[in-house]
């Protein structure tokens, strides 16, 4: 059971079927309906075999949404976020992030999009700068424009002490906080996080936290968040709701 948890001022739940039903309950006020809905998700569905990951998920976030999907181990959580992020072709349904398809406009989606993943794929000989540096340069940031966006992430995620040494060398939790910092380093409109409090100590999650409501370039930012453990989407930057699909 995969529990969708998009900006929070009604509460909906889907059962097998599609079948829904929705509640007033309203703790926070909602995005003004103004803000552009930067994730839209229709009817999507995706299986592996027999194993049905994903079976008709909808759900639409806003600029400045904070949508948590929440279920176990094995409930279809990463598996929507690999098709959001382009990564992974739906069975069925539709997918449009900032807009596009992304499975027709996959440069045009990962242009838009900073794509966290569970565990982070480091090169491992690389500086923590350096890495930022070079990921900054794939999108298409000059070598000074690089250098300081690297800059400003270090000290962002707390990583300043560690700055000049190789990723290797880092723990679970630090290479979380690195990771986060990649998915941020173009000043993505939309994150998609997966599990991004993972290995860190409380202390250190709120710069997971501070970075969902958006930045001072790009303005209000809609975020998607997977994890096993409700508690971990709460968020003072959005509002937020909850959705369930059956898997």
């Amino acid at each position: 059971m995969l529990e969708i948890i998009p900006g929070v001022t009604r509460v909906m739940r889907a059962g097998a079927y599609g079948r829904s039903m929705s509640s007033p309950d309203a703790l926070i006020p909602p995005v003004p309906v103004d803000h552009p809905v930067d994730i839209e998700v229709a009817d999507v569905a995706r299986s592996f075999g027999e194993v049905h990951a994903v079976r008709s998920v909808s759900f639409a976030a806003r600029a400045g949404e904070v949508t948590g999907l929440v279920g176990p181990n094995g409930s279809g959580k990463t598996t929507l976020l690999l098709m959001l992020a382009t990564l992974l072709v739906p069975d069925r349904g539709t997918i449009r992030i900032g807009g596009h398809d992304p499975v027709t406009e996959s440069a045009a989606v990962r242009s838009t999009l900073g794509w966290m993943p569970d565990v982070l794929g480091a090169w491992p000989n690389l500086t923590v700068r350096r890495s930022l540096e070079l990921t900054a340069r794939l999108y298409d940031l000059t070598r000074s424009a690089a250098a300081e966006r690297a800059t400003e992430l270090i000290e962002l995620v707390d990583l300043v002490e560690l700055a000049d040494q190789p990723t290797r060398v880092l723990s679970r939790g630090q290479k979380q906080r690195l990771s986060l910092a990649r998915a941020l380093v173009h000043d993505p409109r939309v994150l998609l996080l997966d599990e991004p409090a993972s290995g860190l100590d409380p202390g250190r999650a709120s710069p997971c936290v501070c970075c969902c409501g958006g930045s001072p370039r790009r303005g209000a930012r809609s975020s998607c968040r997977a994890t096993c453990s409700p508690s971990s989407t709460s968020s003072p930057t959005g509002p937020c709701s909850s959705t369930r699909a059956a898997r």
